[in-house]
């Protein structure tokens, strides 16, 4: 981490590195993986999305379809054998795993109001808690 940290990753394409510059070397958002595709294989967007919709649900058939497509198709845009197979394979361990930078966002958002309004209102937050936890939930029938 220390090394990600300092910028001393070895990076095997130079596209890799600007998409994955913003986490330090991590595979965390599912907008690289679009990018990722996009850049490397020149699949669209939507392909991308639908890679990682495999991934998610876990369908090997398709993740394998998807692997011979962008080995290909990296083949065809010049991008090395081994820097391709392991590209993918960093996609599909780190993929099911990634999230959407807007919620991710919104999540941070939260826990920093959250936070603020626990540390200063430290009374006041307890108090909305404790009446949060007696409610029961509405039925929505």
């Amino acid at each position: 981490m220390a090394a990600r940290k300092q910028r001393q990753r070895a990076y095997p394409n130079t596209d890799l590195e600007e998409i994955l510059l913003e986490t330090r070397g991590f595979l965390i958002y599912d907008e690289q993986v679009m990018e990722i595709v996009h850049r490397l294989a020149g699949m669209d967007y939507g392909e991308g999305h639908q890679l990682i919709r495999a991934i998610w649900k876990r369908k090997q058939e398709v993740i394998d379809e998807y692997r011979a497509r962008f080995l290909a198709a990296t083949g065809e845009r010049g991008v090395q054998q081994q820097v391709a197979d392991e590209t993918f394979r960093i996609i599909t361990r780190s993929g099911i795993d990634a999230l959407y930078k807007g919620r991710v966002i919104v999540i941070a958002h939260l826990a920093y109001q959250l936070g603020y309004l626990k540390s200063h209102f430290p009374t006041e937050f307890a108090a909305c808690e404790a009446v949060a936890k007696m409610q029961k939930p509405v039925n929505p029938q």
